[in-house]
């Protein structure tokens, strides 16, 4: 898998800037609408399990998986349509817009939720509210349990 250094929109001055959570991608992966699907088709310009345009797999660095072009004409469709890549497309898009879009003080996994539903320069817009209930009822459910399971495989919280 190739990764690119990206610039970031956040500032030096930013005091607490936390990863994204593996929780916060498989909620991602669980609540976006007609999305959960792991090798879903491109449709309407979006790609995979996590509905990601190519423009967004663009911004984040052109990810690709089995030492594919990122110029290969169906490199992007191959990275979001594989589970991993795509968990690392969302990963390098949030780092590279990586800001406080609720100004809560902390760049962290409801920053990281905005960003991704509504772009690194749209994320202080609103969610639909559909898709929050969902998103948080999702986060609530794992913050709550040692174990959690997903693609049919079972982890540990850490």
């Amino acid at each position: 898998m190739q990764f690119l250094a990206l610039p970031s929109l956040r500032s030096s001055t930013d005091s607490t800037i936390q990863p994204i959570s593996y929780d916060c991608l498989t909620c991602l992966y669980q609540t976006t609408p007609g999305c959960s699907n792991q090798h879903r088709p491109c449709l309407d310009n979006r790609c995979g399990p996590l509905c990601i345009t190519k423009a967004y797999w663009e911004d984040a660095g052109k990810l690709t998986i089995n030492n594919e072009k990122p110029s290969d004409p169906n490199a992007s469709v191959h990275c979001l349509n594989d589970q991993d890549c795509a968990f690392n497309v969302v990963k390098s898009y949030t780092q590279r817009f990586a800001q406080d879009c609720n100004n809560d003080g902390v760049i962290n996994d409801e920053d990281y939720v905005r960003i991704h539903h509504l772009g690194g320069y749209g994320c202080n817009g609103a969610l639909n509210s559909d898709n929050e209930r969902l998103i948080n009822t999702c986060m609530n459910q794992k913050k709550n349990k040692n174990h959690y399971s997903f693609a049919g495989r079972t982890f540990k919280k850490e």
